[in-house]
């Protein structure tokens, strides 16, 4: 396996605990990856997408209008 750094931030959280989002946006893509669990995309009025990755289930569908702070998921334990 090869390690790599990226240009995200990680936040420890338990397992379960809800995932609000960082800003209002829309959802550009929800979807199961086998490497990070859940993945949920936020493209936001500025043209910057969140991602959000290691979700244990998500709440939020494709084309979604999210208001800031909204739940999309919780945390999962998968992501690698």
């Amino acid at each position: 396996m090869v390690w790599r750094t990226h240009n995200g931030i990680d936040i420890a959280s338990d397992v379960g605990t809800e995932v609000d989002t960082a800003g209002e946006g829309t959802v550009i893509e929800s979807y199961e990856d086998e490497k990070y669990g859940f993945v949920v995309k936020v493209q936001h009025a500025d043209g910057v997408v969140t991602v959000y990755k290691n979700l244990e289930k998500t709440v939020v569908e494709k084309d979604d209008i999210l208001d800031k702070g909204q739940m999309i998921g919780t945390v999962g334990n998968k992501g690698a």
